[in-house]
């Protein structure tokens, strides 16, 4: 019962873990194409 318990413990750790990761990586991916569209808005003015 406590290994199970330890176990799902782990996973929802992970589970925060690559959510944190993966909103920090969108917010940077956000942010990338701003620029991109703001530089691709640059080059046809």
């Amino acid at each position: 019962m406590f290994k199970k318990s330890l176990i799902n413990l782990q996973e929802q750790y992970l589970i925060t873990q690559w959510l944190f990761v993966f909103a920090s990586r969108s917010e940077a991916f956000e942010k990338v194409l701003e620029n991109e569209s703001l530089s691709v808005l640059a080059n046809l003015a």
